[in-house]
């Protein structure tokens, strides 16, 4: 889903798709399937063709989950 926001660029935990890449570690096809599976949501503000995500749907995607039955 991509939602377009006016004020995009004052959402700090916005980033385009090129640096989330680098950050994570990712592939930009990586990041680009992930929105296509709709894993992650996507912004694009006005007068900027960038894809915009948010880091911390990132993180959550990519930190190891706890297994089923261990505390």
């Amino acid at each position: 889903m991509t939602l377009k926001l006016a004020y995009a660029h004052l959402v700090p935990d916005l980033v385009s798709v090129d640096e989330a890449a680098r950050e994570f570690r990712r592939s930009r096809k990586t990041i680009f399937t992930w929105l296509r599976e709709d894993r992650l949501t996507s912004c694009r503000s006005e007068g900027d063709r960038r894809t915009l995500v948010d880091r911390a749907e990132i993180r959550r995607l990519i930190e190891p989950r706890p297994e089923a039955g261990k505390s």
